[in-house]
């Protein structure tokens, strides 16, 4: 899905206000929608196998869902994506060991690794991550967050629904550029221009 976005997509329109104006009024399946109709998907899928309590499996797909989105807002400059989700697995599995000795499974290693490995490319932007990679680096952050005890658990569902909500009106991108040390630590590692 990312793929299809990143090579086919229409990016006259963002945010999801903008892919569902487009759907509604104009009668136009952006691919940023599609994006959304069969992520949503996925995320009810990966949250089904955890065979739980059906209000815990919707709150675990919009879990993952969020956490896709998220991590796919932030990749607008070289490296910003993987520096957070990089930095937010590490504070879940953290948490999870801390207050559950939880490990995540050896697939979230694997991403993270994965993302590691790449992202002296990305900073040196001599390749892109993009929707393609973004989107799953986001659900695995969410297939991990949803394993936090109740209340971190919440409290990150509720953090992602507004930052969700929050780049609807502004850019993460002002954002961090008017904070000093987002700016330092977004800028870190990154090739000169």
């Amino acid at each position: 899905m990312g793929f299809v976005d990143d090579v086919l997509g229409d990016h006259s329109r963002s945010g999801f206000s903008g892919h569902l104006t487009a759907a509604i009024r104009d009668r136009a399946l952006t691919s940023g929608m599609f994006k959304v109709v069969m992520g949503g998907a996925v995320s009810l899928a990966g949250a089904a196998l955890l065979g739980r309590h059906w209000v815990t499996f919707v709150l675990d797909a919009i879990m993952i869902a969020l956490a896709a989105n998220f991590v796919n807002l932030l990749d607008r400059r070289p490296g910003r994506a993987i520096k957070a989700y990089a930095l937010l697995h590490v504070l879940t599995v953290t948490s999870g060991y801390v207050f559950l000795r939880w490990f995540p499974p050896a697939e979230a290693a694997a991403v993270f690794g994965s993302a590691v490995a790449f992202a002296p490319r990305d900073l040196r932007e001599r390749a892109m991550l993009g929707d393609t990679g973004a989107n799953p680096l986001g659900a695995s952050l969410g297939l991990s967050l949803v394993h936090l005890p109740l209340t971190p658990r919440l409290a990150a569902l509720f953090a992602l629904a507004a930052l969700t909500l929050l780049s609807e009106f502004r850019s993460f991108g002002s954002i961090i550029d008017g904070n000093r040390v987002l700016r330092f630590l977004d800028e870190l590692g990154r090739a000169e221009t």
